[in-house]
């Protein structure tokens, strides 16, 4: 019994002591609440542009994969500007002209669209590998 009382007095000591403790931290939360919420109302800075810059445009160093491949590939595959391509053709005596692309599927690709458009009607065009090839 004796043994049973000692427990329950040192619980009560133990609860005694942390009671105060928690109470502090109540108090030090509602002190740092009115501080969270100045800091919330307080007006956001807005955000500075650099004059330098263009939206959309990565900066110096900071261009992705894609966008280095993509670069690459323009500048040694530039966009070729078929109509005009088509009627030079047209005109000139030669009863065939390849054009050479990327790869065999941009090829076939290439030769679909052409197929569709108006400026390639009477002409036979036809791929091989990553060629283009056009025929009168």
């Amino acid at each position: 019994m004796a043994a049973k009382k000692s427990a329950k007095k040192s619980a009560k000591k133990s609860a005694k002591k942390a009671a105060p403790k928690k109470a502090a931290k109540k108090k030090a939360a509602k002190k740092a609440a009115p501080k969270k919420a100045a800091k919330e109302a307080a007006p956001k800075k807005a955000a500075t542009k650099s004059p330098g810059k263009r939206k959309g445009t990565p900066s110096k160093g900071k261009a992705t994969v894609a966008q280095k491949k993509a670069a690459l590939a323009a500048r040694y595959f530039p966009k070729v500007q078929w109509k005009n391509e088509v009627e030079t053709f047209k005109k000139s005596k030669d009863k065939d002209m390849t054009i050479e692309l990327g790869s065999p599927g941009s090829a076939q690709v290439t030769r679909c669209r052409l197929i569709e458009a108006d400026y390639c009607k009477g002409l036979t065009i036809t791929t091989q590998g990553a060629q283009v090839i056009f025929e009168k």
